[in-house]
């Protein structure tokens, strides 16, 4: 299993056993918002899945739940996805579980970790981040990273019956550099 760490957090890349565990756990509404779908087929497809590698036939996907260190409790998840290996390219994503944990640094945290992760273990040579323009706090949090916005992409999105539009922000390797973390 892989694992990455920071002071206060382990980030564990997801496995069949972070799946079944998952599966067993949380409440079939956090399964359906994670997965798109709950139950036993839900659970065999992302078991096989991790199984074999998160993979569709040009699509990667490097993903991480972030734990608390000291109480172990699942704080949210984060990492890679829409990655185009031929091209070197990914999807930046995350996500934090619950509310109360937002605003206390932990996806800054773990994004210490993940942002080199790509860079190095990947080799990916360019990160994008699609982020809903009222989401303020994603927004500031990748341009501390110092992702550069790139574009507007006009009703990208179809959520909860409306479209919504996204702000493309970029990080090329050559722009990154560890000594410049926030």
């Amino acid at each position: 299993m892989e694992i990455l760490t920071t002071e206060r957090l382990v980030l564990r890349r997801f496995t069949p056993e972070i799946i079944q565990e998952l599966f067993a756990h949380q409440p079939e509404k956090e399964l359906k918002r994670l997965f798109g779908e709950t139950g036993s087929h839900a659970y065999a497809v992302w078991y096989k899945r991790c199984k074999v590698g998160l993979r569709t036939h040009n699509n990667t996907f490097s993903f991480f739940q972030i734990r608390d260190k000291e109480t172990d409790r699942i704080l949210g998840g984060g990492g890679f996805h829409n990655y185009r290996e031929e091209v070197a390219r990914a999807e930046l994503g995350y996500a934090l579980e619950k509310e109360a944990d937002f605003r206390k640094g932990y996806m800054s945290e773990a994004l210490s970790v993940i942002i080199p992760y790509g860079f190095n273990e990947m080799k990916l040579n360019r990160m994008e981040a699609f982020i809903s323009p009222d989401n303020l706090a994603s927004i500031k949090l990748v341009q501390r990273w110092h992702f550069t916005h790139e574009a507007t992409l006009k009703e990208h999105f179809f959520d909860k019956g409306i479209f919504i539009d996204s702000l493309v922000y970029r990080l090329l390797k050559s722009e990154y550099s560890e000594q410049h973390h926030p």
